[in-house]
């Protein structure tokens, strides 16, 4: 189980530089060959009140990491990234959702999906390194919240020691409505998914025992 820090800041749309460079905390881990691992982890509060100047209503956006962020070569619906949403005092209408496939080539992912809960909203195949999710016409009313989950079909061909990452590249990668009128959140870009590493289960051989002759 992993402890993280993370820092609010009473800005909502930038933070100072002393406190995004402030302390980590020392997370223990176990990797999956059963040894025991120290990292040091940096994060800072991406949960921001974004507000965009042409547009005067409020939202929150926020990437949250996945609870099991190890995979096996070829594993099918692979979780990676989770996506949430806040709305205040208006309703958000999310069109489209454009995102960078960063640190493997794209042709290892076979296939992306976008759910809602355990609603599959949208599916989608690599295309130019990108996932592209169109057509997606998902709401939320005033005063609401709402996870969206990337999942993926991963190629046999990932080895040991790969990782893969999602990114929004530019604001115009999140197509959004918030009370009607087009809403670009403020942030800085490229906003970076979390890391999902590649790891290969361990085979355990049988062994025959014979009884030895005397």
């Amino acid at each position: 189980m992993a402890v993280v820090i993370i820092l609010g800041v009473a800005s909502t749309l930038s933070y100072s530089p002393q406190v995004r460079n402030y302390t980590a905390s020392v997370i223990h881990s176990v990797d999956q060959l059963g040894n025991a691992t120290v990292e040091a982890s940096f994060t800072t509060d991406n949960s921001l009140l974004n507000q965009n100047t042409k547009n005067p209503h409020l939202i929150n956006f926020n990437i949250h990491e996945v609870d099991n962020r190890f995979v096996a070569p070829g594993a099918e619906k692979a979780e990676i990234m989770i996506l949430k949403f806040k709305t205040e005092d208006s309703e958000l209408l999310l069109q489209k959702l454009r995102l960078q496939i960063a640190a493997v080539d794209g042709d290892k992912i076979k296939r992306a999906y976008l759910f809602d809960g355990e609603e599959e909203l949208s599916s989608t195949k690599v295309a130019g390194n990108y996932l592209n999710f169109g057509k997606l016409n998902y709401r939320l009313g005033e005063a609401q919240e709402g996870n969206l989950k990337i999942k993926l079909d991963l190629s046999e061909e990932l080895k040991t020691g790969d990782r893969i990452r999602l990114d929004v590249e530019a604001p115009e990668d999140i197509d959004i409505l918030v009370g009607g009128q087009d809403y670009k959140i403020d942030r800085y870009y490229p906003i970076e998914g979390k890391y999902l590493s590649v790891v290969k289960p361990r085979v355990w051989e049988k062994v025959n025992w014979k009884t030895p002759e005397f």
